[in-house]
């Protein structure tokens, strides 16, 4: 068969690469505290005062055994003693917050990680507020990131230049994600509607310009790279038009696609994005991340 000559639209792709090249940074990555300030110490001193009074009131005299309520504050203090453990050893989590074109990760430990796009997140950064009880470091700012869809409030600590680095990189990601978004035509050809995956991903790529000769319903390449370039337009589709041009990718396209997949924040589009740039026949990794994208879409509305 035939290479259709696209000779016509090499300009324009050119174009539209380097402009990918400006306005997709790599995505910045920070590790933060997250939750409240670890408690303080004035608690512990109490319980350890308490000990010390069971073991003082606990025996009748040196030779005799334990009296029940000495056991009963002994084991006490120590329960107490071991919540306030692990309530800081949970204060000192780190979590890793990647900042990327389309939205921020929070990867959390011992809890579940988070993609949260531009269009349904707010941030503050403030003080940490003086609370009874609990540790305060000095020069340390937090950062409160909020999810509109779902209500949920993460909260993040660090060094003031942690937070600044952070703050700076999503206020830059953010202007080019509304300029996007500004820009956006409306409803394109990539949308899913009611097919599966593969029946999704087969008939994209069927109507790819190129792909299998010239054809009178063939969907121009540029709709796709539309959708792909967009780091505003929904996640799911974004994959989708990744899939649907592999076959058809030349070397600057490629190149396109990496950067891409170093800016996004979402990790399974990038899943989707680096099996497109392995060339794999089998797609199998991909179109799970696919459906993974698609069912959270389905999910928030």
């Amino acid at each position: 068969m035939n290479e259709p000559d696209r000779s016509q639209t090499q300009p324009q792709d050119a174009q539209q690469g380097a402009a990918a090249l400006q306005t997709a940074p790599a995505a910045e990555t920070v590790s933060l505290r997250i939750g409240n300030p670890p408690p303080g110490a004035v608690g512990p001193l109490m319980l350890f005062l308490l000990f010390l009074g069971a073991l003082v009131t606990g025996r009748n005299d040196l030779h005799a055994e334990w009296s029940w309520l000495g056991a009963v504050l002994a084991c006490c203090a120590v329960g107490i003693w071991l919540l306030w453990i692990a309530r800081v050893l949970f204060s000192l989590r780190r979590a890793t917050l990647v900042v990327g074109s389309d939205g921020v990760f929070l990867a959390r430990p011992w809890a579940t990680d988070r993609f949260i796009s531009y269009a349904q997140l707010e941030e503050q950064i403030s003080e940490p507020a003086e609370q009874t009880g609990r540790v305060h470091v000095k020069g340390e700012q937090t950062m409160t990131i909020t999810c509109l869809e779902s209500k949920e409030q993460f909260m993040l600590r660090g060094p003031l230049e942690e937070i600044s680095r952070a703050h700076c990189a999503m206020k830059q990601q953010r202007e080019q994600f509304v300029r996007h978004s500004k820009q956006r035509s409306g409803a394109t050809s990539v949308e899913r509607q009611s097919r599966s995956a593969e029946q999704w991903i087969d008939e994209l790529r069927s109507s790819v310009e190129g792909a299998h000769g010239h054809r009178q319903r063939a969907t121009p390449r540029d709709h796709f790279w539309e959708a792909l370039d967009d780091p505003s337009h929904d996640p799911a589709e974004r994959a989708a038009a990744a899939l649907a041009l592999k076959q058809t990718l030349e070397r600057r396209e490629r190149q396109r696609i990496r950067i891409l997949a170093n800016s996004t924040a979402s990790p399974k589009l990038r899943i989707v994005l680096d099996e497109v740039l392995e060339q794999e026949h089998d797609d199998h990794a991909a179109l799970e991340a696919l459906e993974s994208l698609s069912k959270r879409k389905q999910a928030l509305r």
